[in-house]
């Protein structure tokens, strides 16, 4: 039998935030609620950092939006690195089909995109002027959004 969870832990300023990974199962009944079998330390590098917003994974990889520094971190392998820097307050992070993440950069009123190579680039709203208002993508305005998730289309949902 496959076990349906992995399971996954940072020390992250000071605080255990745990992050359950649900995979799919080989059998059983998809209406009973999953057992939690085990959580571990995933990294631990004795580092501490303030305001762990945002994680999402890749393949075996977690990538942390790091909202004090403005930096997205990545952890692979057991070893913490920076991955994409000069952000202001990234919270919610989610990648797109491409393998690009996608970031609501909270601090700028904006959301952006980190390319793979760690390229940052706006997808939509306007750097550092909040408000209201809909619109043409780099036209419109947010007001600190601090959650999205990215759907199967494509298509940016945001909560601003």
């Amino acid at each position: 039998m496959v076990n349906p969870l992995r399971t996954l832990s940072l020390h992250l300023a000071g605080f255990l935030a745990t992050a359950v990974l649900v995979l799919s199962t080989a059998c059983g009944d998809q209406t009973r609620p999953y057992q939690f079998w085990r959580v571990s330390t995933a990294v631990n590098n004795g580092d501490k950092f303030a305001e762990p917003f945002g994680i999402a994974v890749r393949g075996d990889d977690v990538y942390v939006s790091y909202g004090d520094n403005g930096k997205i971190l990545k952890a692979a392998g057991g070893v913490l690195t920076e991955f994409a820097s000069g952000l202001k307050t990234p919270s919610a992070i989610a990648f797109e089909k491409n393998g690009d993440l996608i970031v609501a950069d909270t601090g700028s009123h904006t959301i952006k995109r980190v390319s793979q190579k760690g390229e940052v680039t706006v997808v939509a709203g306007t750097p550092d002027l909040s408000g209201f208002a809909d619109g043409e993508a780099l036209s419109a305005k947010f007001n600190g959004p601090i959650g999205l998730v990215v759907a199967d289309d494509g298509r940016i949902f945001v909560s601003d």
